[in-house]
């Protein structure tokens, strides 16, 4: 367990990786050593599905944040719309 928190621990110092992201959003909300623990049960979930897949592990930082910058358009626009409003999309 604590080859994984180091491991974990050193993912969070990268600069502009989802994990380091996901560790310092978690860490206003539990605290920095739950905060680790739960980077470290993510990057064990990481690692067993790559070995499962036998693949190696690809970055999707630009790919995710735009999925989920599409998820989040869809559900504003949505909302909007369940209130009554004309929503339109410019170009």
């Amino acid at each position: 367990m604590s080859v994984l928190c180091e491991c974990a621990w050193a993912a969070t110092v990268k600069k502009d990786s989802r994990i380091s992201k996901k560790y310092w959003s978690m860490v206003s909300r539990m605290g920095k050593k739950k905060a680790l623990v739960a980077t470290a049960n993510m990057l064990l979930k990481i690692i067993y599905v790559l070995l499962k897949k036998r693949e190696m592990y690809k970055e999707q930082e630009n790919e995710y944040l735009i999925k989920k910058e599409q998820q989040r358009e869809v559900r504003l626009i949505k909302q909007l719309q369940s209130k009554g409003y004309v929503v339109e999309k410019l170009a």
